[in-house]
């Protein structure tokens, strides 16, 4: 059965190498992909579970290639349909094929004992349940203790939040008909319900017309979170805006479309050509540049209207939808995030002029990457003031915390987790 093998590749791209599984899958073909697709994301939505039986049975850690198999095999064993014996010898095979024969014994007799149920383990305790690491649960109950059970919940909304380019109608930069075409696509999909209007954009689930709108620049993907963070910034027609930490360019977008110049700044040179293309694909202009946002460039400072530094993060705020992201996550990462954002606010800052906007932003709800980093900022920055956020035009005001901060938790207010904050320079 090869949805053994081709899920063990997905997997052990994403176990050993670090990849995203969506992304990971999607680069794949296999003729059963949907098999290996449902394989893959078992092992990864309840890899806790399945590394606690494997402990429970097994003295000594084993390698990690032979360890994937050994989760396909317990994930596959305890959800799937086909028989044991079947599961078992599948398992054994792809260790000799791996050229780890040495372990088929080894595999044969854990797999059997998962069989018999020779394992006592306790399904409702919060790793298993939630699958996290057990300092994330505490940390998040902690944070969020009147939430945290449906901030942990697993979405099963698999659709893509995304909006119309601006002014799309009115452009002249377009085919008029083919926009005709793809406007009376969008009212067909929504009285259908195949498309859903939201406050800020449209959800759905991805067809080839819908493609066809991204790839024409009719329409692209950004969730209403991150269009909130742009909504921040208010009119920006003529404004010359700061887009710090700009990749994929999603923003940028979004406020070049609306007027601003941007200039886009990213640390890795393959980041800014995605930058690039993304702008192309949207027919706007952007000034993309190869720099390190942490280090101050003095030809920038006292320059910009608005400066907006969307922090790399944990990004937790896709946890429901994403178990894979928190798997291997320490919390001596957050740590080492915090600080990587402290920098950059920190040096972003010399780049407003008087009287201008700092926005911060990530996708986590994390305090120590949010409500943490602003009080630290401005305790040691006294020229900023923190802004009070009135209700955006799109959207409700229980999506802001006491009117200092813009807040969505994944399942309470948002389908994903987003935080954003805007500080004035006074001086």
């Amino acid at each position: 059965m090869s949805e053994f093998y081709n899920s063990y590749l997905v997997l052990q791209q994403i176990l050993e190498d670090g990849a995203y599984a969506n992304i990971a899958l999607s680069k794949q073909d296999f003729e059963n992909q949907s098999k290996v697709t449902v394989i893959t994301y078992g092992v990864l939505e309840n890899y806790f579970l399945i590394n606690k039986i494997l402990k429970h049975l097994i003295k000594k850690e084993p390698d990690n290639k032979v360890k994937i198999i050994l989760q396909i095999g317990v994930f596959s064993i305890l959800n799937l349909k086909t028989p044991n014996y079947v599961v078992v010898n599948e398992c054994v095979n792809l260790v000799k094929k791996i050229n780890q024969k040495s372990a088929a014994g080894f595999v044969n007799a854990v797999l059997k004992k998962v069989c018999n149920k020779e394992y006592k383990v306790d399904e409702n305790d919060p790793e298993s349940l939630y699958n996290i690491p057990l300092w994330l649960y505490k940390k998040i109950k902690t944070q969020y203790p009147l939430h945290y059970k449906d901030i942990l919940k697993k979405s099963n909304d698999n659709t893509l939040e995304f909006r119309l380019r601006h002014n799309l109608e009115e452009s002249d930069i377009f085919d008029k008909q083919e926009v005709d075409n793809f406007l009376s696509w969008l009212e067909d999909a929504i009285l259908k319900k195949e498309v859903r209007k939201l406050a800020c954009g449209y959800s759905g689930k991805i067809d080839d017309f819908l493609k066809k709108g991204f790839e024409k620049g009719f329409a692209t993907a950004q969730s209403h979170g991150s269009i909130l963070i742009c909504k921040l910034f208010g009119n920006v027609e003529g404004a010359y805006i700061l887009d710090a930490c700009a990749a994929p360019g999603g923003k940028s977008i979004y406020l070049a479309e609306h007027g601003a110049k941007i200039d886009a700044l990213e640390i890795h040179e393959h980041r800014v050509e995605l930058i690039k293309a993304y702008a192309k694909r949207m027919k706007v202009n952007i000034n993309t540049f190869l720099e390190d946002s942490t280090i101050e460039n003095t030809i920038r400072n006292d320059l910009y209207d608005a400066v907006l530094v969307d922090a790399p993060c944990s990004g937790l705020g896709v946890l429901n939808k994403r178990q894979d992201i928190a798997l291997n996550i320490k919390e001596s990462d957050i740590t080492a995030l915090s600080n990587i954002q402290f920098q950059l606010i920190s040096n972003c800052a010399n780049y407003v002029k008087k009287d201008g906007f700092l926005i911060y932003s990530t996708c986590t709800f994390l305090r120590e990457e949010n409500e943490g980093i602003i009080e630290r900022f401005l305790k040691q920055n006294a020229n900023f003031e923190l802004c009070n956020i009135t209700p955006i035009d799109c959207e409700k005001d229980n999506h802001l915390d006491d009117f200092r901060f813009l807040k969505l938790l994944p399942n309470i207010n948002s389908n994903e987790g987003f935080f954003a904050a805007k500080l004035v320079k006074i001086c």
